[in-house]
């Protein structure tokens, strides 16, 4: 799934939320409570150049990618031009995830996704 497919599911999310909040009757319900989460950072979010690039490239990349045994991060057939040390401060400030792995229960080195506010800031600064 790219950025793209990530934001048109949570729209879709949000959209079935209202629906089942109108016929519950529920008609206070906002897009605050049903996905507070893809609202943006009421403060910008402070990053340095090289979280900005990583996060413009994995963004133009499909916005996930996996890790190989070197920790290096690859989308799309391309490795990326940041360390596994970038990624984990961009982890750490919301922006992105990871997911997958054998120290998650699953098989393979592990694996990263933007989240939701990281698809939104990648967007605005790839625009800049």
């Amino acid at each position: 799934m790219n950025g793209g497919d990530w934001m048109m599911l949570t729209a879709l999310c949000v959209s079935i939320a209202f629906c089942v909040a109108i016929l519950w009757g529920n008609a206070k319900m906002t897009a605050d409570t049903v996905a507070p989460a893809v609202k943006a950072s009421p403060e910008p979010v402070r990053m340095t150049k090289a979280q900005l690039n990583a996060l413009i490239w994995l963004y133009r990349h499909g916005s996930d990618g996996c890790f190989d045994k070197h920790g290096v991060a690859f989308a799309q057939g391309e490795s990326a031009p940041a360390t596994r040390s970038t990624w984990n401060a961009l982890q750490g400030s919301g922006l992105l995830e990871f997911y997958g792995g054998r120290s998650r229960g699953g098989v393979g080195y592990g694996r990263l996704r933007l989240t939701p506010l990281g698809v939104t800031v990648a967007r605005d600064k790839a625009r800049d």
